[in-house]
């Protein structure tokens, strides 16, 4: 998969993008930093602590995680998952 091809031929196959988090530890991280290639929005698919699975936050579908400065910073629990796409 070529992203710089992607980008300029529209018959190219574009595939969505995924990034995952996961903290195998029981700590806690606050201000846990994901490094990206570029500046873009994320949307929220899972996350371990929703309450759909025990956890107690509420999903937010329409909620989007900006990128700034090729890094975004996410809360992510201990013994948890988060899984987001690239919109």
């Amino acid at each position: 998969h070529s992203k710089t091809k992607a980008k300029v031929d529209s018959s190219y196959p574009q595939y969505p993008v995924y990034k995952k988090v996961f903290n195998f530890s029981e700590q806690d991280y606050e201000d846990y930093k994901l490094n990206l290639q570029e500046n873009c929005a994320f949307k929220l698919l899972l996350d371990s602590e929703l309450r759909q699975f025990g956890g107690r936050k509420e999903y937010d579908c329409e909620k989007l995680y900006k990128a700034e400065n090729g890094s975004i910073t996410l809360k992510v629990p201990g013994l948890s998952a988060q899984y987001y796409t690239v919109c």
